[in-house]
């Protein structure tokens, strides 16, 4: 199985979009980036918008080489509202929007269907399901909440398994959903790709749970790996955490851009720096 991390926030946009190629098939999942329009109470800078385009390049032309799309909601940092014509020919795994979403997303995924629609796209609602391509399964858990508020309506995540495994949390800013624990409970799984909490808007007693939780899948799963990234990596204290987890567990936790062996470049959380005129 091969993963190669295709935007995140610690690849300086936000977004949290990599690429699977097992022996039968090729995917990509969530296949769009955006920016912050305000934060700290600034704009993005022209790094972050130069880093935006060169971003989408990337996630682009991996859905060009795609036969599967994975579409686990309708933010707009996870799926391109502006570009359908990439899906000619692929097969879509997407959210079912007419369960548990809110308002703002059902309004964009019926426009992206009728979209599709015209353009002869095969897609299918992935809520709860299994799909098998030769020997690589993907198995899909029922709706998760997208954050603690549960004001954003609810993801699909996923496992794929074929030689190895990878799962994928998609928004749920930690794995303190019930039906995601049920849904990850017996699995082995060799790469976790998980959202964490977002750090600068969360309680203490929520980071504290997350930490548990991400300690408990090391401890017991002794030779997976942990991507954390995405919401997690919004605030420049998450490197500490991170740094954590390896002195207990060793170099088996990474953000999307350590995976890649990249060095971190956490724009958004680095925005106000630039502005102030810090170290950026």
């Amino acid at each position: 199985m091969r993963i190669v991390p295709l935007g995140a926030d610690s690849l300086g946009t936000r977004a949290f979009s990599f690429y699977v190629e097992t022996s039968d098939i090729k995917i990509t999942v969530d296949p769009s980036c955006a920016l912050a329009p305000r934060r700290n109470g600034y704009p993005p800078t022209p790094r972050e918008i130069y880093n935006l385009n060169e971003t989408y390049k990337k996630i682009r032309y991996h859905v060009l080489q795609s036969d599967i799309v994975i579409i686990s909601h309708f933010h707009n940092d996870h799926y391109p509202f502006f570009d359908l014509d990439i899906f000619l020919g692929k097969i879509l795994l997407i959210k079912d929007y007419k369960k548990d979403m809110n308002y703002m997303q059902v309004t964009r995924a019926k426009k992206f269907v009728e979209e599709l629609q015209k353009r002869g796209v095969r897609y299918f609602f992935a809520d709860f399901k299994e799909f098998s391509f030769n020997r690589t399964k993907i198995l899909f858990s029922d709706g998760l909440w997208h954050g603690r508020a549960k004001r954003e309506g609810k993801v699909i995540g996923f496992i794929i398994e074929e030689k190895k495994s990878l799962f994928y949390s998609s928004d749920t800013q930690g794995l303190w959903d019930k039906t995601l624990r049920e849904f990850l409970k017996g699995k082995r799984i060799d790469y976790f790709f998980v959202d964490g909490p977002s750090l600068y808007q969360s309680k203490k007693s929520e980071i504290d749970e997350f930490v548990r939780d991400i300690s408990d899948i090391l401890k017991e799963l002794n030779e997976s790996k942990l991507v954390l990234d995405h919401h997690f990596v919004r605030d420049l204290s998450y490197s500490n955490y991170i740094k954590s987890f390896r002195e207990v567990y060793g170099d088996r936790v990474f953000t999307c851009a350590e995976f890649l062996g990249e060095k971190d470049t956490p724009l958004e959380a680095l925005r106000r720096e630039y502005y102030e005129g810090g170290n950026f």
